[in-house]
């Protein structure tokens, strides 16, 4: 019997099943989430099965993931994918879903948490690791009318034919071949077993009113009016938008400040990174959005919907004693229970986006008031930097703790402040002559007077200088130890050619130096494809070499190296040193460069293959799920 992979998985909104055991499985939704510890477990025996030429005899491995919401998203996100398909005869092949498209790019992909060196319409993963020859990955961004994926060219994918496209839904498929003499190489060449896939990706295309272009942009006006459009968030008619409004709010995020610690300069003042799922209330949704910027929704007499908020604005309208019919005061809220500090939670794109708590914005006024620290958590996950989630906490400590509270019953002559965000308000009985932002507005049923909520705001919450920075990059020597790490010295590279098939050449580049005087430290060795741009980290091939991958013919790479005491305590990396690949149909070549001169190393023939029959004794058939996408 054939060898079978049944994943158990449900696609949001996509009718359609399959049979499995007897039992028929519907499909419901389809998260971008890590795939399940189940699918990776099983894609790993799966893999080995191969290796050991079980695919004769009967079995079957069962893969169960969570079912879950598909994802949608705006701005940068990092992640894995929900499984649509796997199966297995001579290439172990995976297909992933990871959010709704049509997305505009993948920016990063990363194979066993390494980042590797990808190169858009090329599904060879040009990477440094054990793994690198024998896995490729083919991305699709998730366009309505997208065809099949195309790495179904190359596998024995059965039904799985041209009517399933997999349309508007981002997705990848990563073939995993066997190295060659497998039963001797393929421990060494999957160590850890499959390598896990994850991109990073710009997300969702939106509407730019101010130049009429749809495309990419992480700016929160854009996207909120995206999300109050879509028929994915509020489904609002585009007529019911002002756009002026949503035009001047999207420039203001535009302005850059501040960012000298975490950027080395400026900023926009507001982006927003974020994915949400469909099942998630829109409300919920749409009030992250507007947190990312200080944003707050509002109708405007014509109708139409606007937004403001995110910058301080001069008040215009002035409630004085002489509208004021009656109020209630308060002198800001109860010191002994309010919070006074403020621990930022935030998304750190140097640290694989995880979730980590920056440094707390304090009060310290109210700390020393009431003679303790009262701590609250301020959700900045959705900011595109950290300096942006402690902008946005410094707003949210002085609304959160005003100086006064008011509640006022005025004359109808307090219909001025009906729409207004802020205003001044002049209480003579109390000395208050300051200016409030407004909470609550509400005309009585008699029309004979007006009530509203107020808390006192000014300007200082908006402003922003470098002093209240906070940020601790990462140290470039050992602080404790005090020891310096060396430059690397005596770079150099060779090449080496792979015949991959009767037609196919690539090639890969080894690199080494000179070992250091304390052999205590390590080497890293990083390879780049674009001219310096984006750098890769090369497979250790020896304590002091390593070596790329499969690199095209014809293209220039360079390789640079430092040394490391930690993982995360890395030297100054050398000078980078060039080198391209030969193109033509060359026979085997050992090429070196040493610090720019070249020297011929004498080594042998490398030549290694990737086989694409693995000897299997009868052809193992593939299980897979079927989306029910019409062509």
């Amino acid at each position: 019997m054939p060898m079978v992979i049944a994943p158990a998985l449900v696609a949001a909104g996509v009718s359609g099943g399959i049979a499995i055991g007897g039992t028929i499985v519907s499909f419901a939704s389809i998260a971008a989430y890590g795939v399940s510890l189940g699918a990776t477990m099983g894609a790993n025996l799966l893999l080995r099965s191969l290796e050991k030429r079980k695919a004769t005899s009967n079995q079957q491995i069962t893969v169960r993931q969570a079912i879950t919401a598909r994802v949608r998203g705006y701005g940068r996100a990092k992640m894995g994918g929900a499984m649509f398909y796997m199966g297995a005869t001579r290439t172990l092949a995976q297909g992933f879903i990871f959010c709704e498209g049509p997305i505009d790019a993948y920016e990063e992909v990363w194979l066993a948490d390494k980042k590797i060196i990808y190169t858009e319409g090329s599904n060879f993963c040009f990477a440094g690791w054990s793994w690198t020859n024998y896995v490729m990955v083919d991305l699709q961004i998730g366009a309505v009318g997208q065809s099949r994926n195309p790495a179904f060219d190359h596998i024995d994918h059965y039904w799985w034919d041209g009517t399933h496209q997999n349309q508007g839904l981002a997705n990848a498929v990563m073939r995993c071949y066997l190295p060659n003499n497998a039963e001797t190489n393929f421990t060494k060449t999957y160590q850890n077993g499959v390598p896990a896939l994850r991109v990073v990706a710009r997300l969702s295309l939106v509407y730019d009113p101010r130049s009429g272009a749809t495309e990419w942009s992480d700016n929160p006006g854009l996207c909120i009016r995206d999300y109050l459009t879509s028929s994915r968030g509020f489904n609002i008619p585009a007529s019911r938008i002002n756009d002026a409004s949503f035009m001047a709010f999207a420039t203001m995020c535009d302005i850059l400040v501040a960012n000298t610690q975490e950027t080395g300069g400026h900023e926009q003042r507001y982006r927003v990174w974020m994915t949400y799922t469909l099942d998630e209330q829109p409300s919920d949704v749409l009030r992250r959005l507007l947190a990312s910027c200080d944003g707050e929704i509002y109708p405007l007499p014509d109708g139409t919907i606007g937004i403001r908020g995110g910058v301080w604005e001069d008040p215009t309208v002035t409630i004085t004693d002489d509208m004021i019919l009656g109020y209630e005061v308060q002198t800001g809220r109860d010191k002994l229970s309010a919070f006074n500090q403020l621990r930022i939670r935030y998304t750190a794109k140097n640290n694989d986006y995880q979730v980590q708590e920056g440094g707390a914005w304090n009060d310290t006024a109210a700390q020393t008031e009431s003679g303790q620290i009262i701590p609250q958590d301020f959700d900045g996950t959705m900011c595109a930097s950290y300096m942006q989630a402690r902008r946005l906490a410094k707003i949210a400590m002085h609304k959160g703790n005003p100086q006064w509270l008011l509640t006022l019953t005025t004359s109808m002559a307090g219909l001025n402040a009906l729409g207004e965000r802020i205003i001044r308000c002049k209480l003579d009985d109390l000395g208050i002559d300051a200016t409030f932002y407004v909470q609550k507005f509400e005309i009585a049923g008699d029309l004979k007077s007006c009530s509203m909520t107020l808390a006192s705001l000014n300007s200082d919450a908006y402003e922003w200088t470098t002093s209240e920075e906070y940020w601790s990059p990462p140290p470039a020597t050992d602080a404790e130890d005090g020891f310096t790490i060396p430059v690397p010295t005596g770079l150099a590279l060779h090449i080496v050619q792979l015949q991959l098939g009767s037609n196919l050449i690539a090639f890969e580049i080894g690199a080494s130096v000179t070992a250091p005087d304390d052999a205590s430290f390590g080497a890293l060795f990083q390879i780049s494809l674009d001219g310096g741009v984006t750098w890769a980290d090369m497979s250790p091939d020896g304590v002091w070499s390593a070596n790329s991958g499969i690199i095209a013919s014809e293209t220039a790479c360079q390789v640079q190296a430092a040394f490391k005491a930690s993982a995360s305590n890395i030297g100054t990396f050398c000078p980078p040193v060039s080198i391209t690949t030969p193109g033509g149909s060359l026979g085997p070549v050992a090429l070196a460069l040493s610090e720019g001169a070249n020297q011929d190393y004498g080594l042998a023939s490398a030549a290694a293959t990737i086989s694409d029959d693995f000897g299997l004794a009868s052809v193992a058939s593939i299980a897979s799920i079927d989306l029910g996408l019409a062509s």
